[in-house]
């Protein structure tokens, strides 16, 4: 797999694209892998629209998710160089003079575009190692692989269940902390709700902490698909500290940076997960 992966990875794009648009074709047709799920978030999601345009959408998305696929597996191979040409980055004024006095900073971000390249893209300008939060591959030769392609351009990854431990662990040399943020909580950890796309939705009640816990300011990561393969991000600070202690400012505050970038190009999230999986509780008056 690991040889297989890589040799696709050297594909040039126009090939791989060309796979994309038969993959989208196939599940489309044959596969009708999550249709309703993603179908059924995008209606509950944006009410207001047509059933005709929900299904516009609905295969936007799965174009975009298609497109996704093949360009995760190109990014195991991809060159610096070629990176520089496919994504920009630009940030605000004050993002540049926390920059400029060496601040540690907390980025949050989503499933959104192509957070694959995100991740190299950032290692390649950041000044300082990346620690980055994900979710492992149940399979652990193949999660060794895609760990070693995801931090090849530098950065740490850590699982997410172990976050808390590293943090303290690399308290006095930790600058650059990363979270994608809009992963679904489970049943029995804590969530703050809030109303999110036009639905009470729940997110993972640990934003806050982090930020109270490290005092880094908080900057949030907007990208935007500026053709089939390409890229713009953009940073600005949403929260600086001193923080409260058990507030959710953090939390609200993305959401509603989260709300607006997926609001202005709605396939580029993913639609396919169970985003919505519990009902508000009666007492939660937030």
């Amino acid at each position: 797999m690991r040889l297989l992966l890589t040799l696709i990875s050297k594909t040039p794009f126009a090939t791989l694209y060309l796979v994309s648009d038969v993959f989208y074709l196939l599940n489309k047709y044959v596969i009708r892998y999550r249709y309703d799920v993603v179908r059924s978030n995008l209606r509950n999601a944006f009410s207001e629209r047509s059933e005709s345009e929900i299904d516009a959408l609905t295969e936007e998305t799965f174009r975009s998710l298609s497109d996704l696929l093949v360009e995760t597996i190109k990014g195991i191979g991809i060159s610096r160089g070629e990176l520089e040409r496919r994504m920009g980055i630009t940030a605000s004024s004050r993002v540049h003079e926390l920059v400029d006095q060496g601040q540690p900073l907390l980025f949050l971000t989503a499933h959104y575009c192509n957070w694959e390249w995100l991740l190299l893209y950032s290692c390649m300008h950041l000044s300082h190692p990346l620690m980055v939060a994900y979710q492992p591959f149940h399979n652990r030769r193949f999660d060794e692989f895609m760990l070693e392609a995801r931090t090849r351009f530098g950065g740490k990854a850590v699982p997410a269940t172990d976050l808390i431990r590293q943090i303290i662990k690399n308290r006095k040399t930790l600058k650059t902390l990363t979270l994608l943020a809009d992963q679904s909580p489970s049943r029995n950890e804590r969530k703050y709700w809030t109303t999110f796309l036009n639905q009470d939705t729940a997110f993972i009640d640990a934003t806050d902490s982090l930020a109270w816990l490290t005092r880094m300011p908080v900057i949030f990561v907007t990208t935007k698909r500026r053709k089939r393969g390409h890229y713009d991000v953009s940073l600005k600070v949403i929260a600086e500290p001193p923080y409260e202690k058990n507030s959710h400012n953090v939390v609200e505050s993305y959401a509603r940076e989260l709300d607006a970038m997926i609001r202005a190009d709605p396939p580029a999230w993913l639609w396919s997960h169970r985003r919505w999986k519990f009902s508000r509780p009666d007492d939660d008056c937030r």
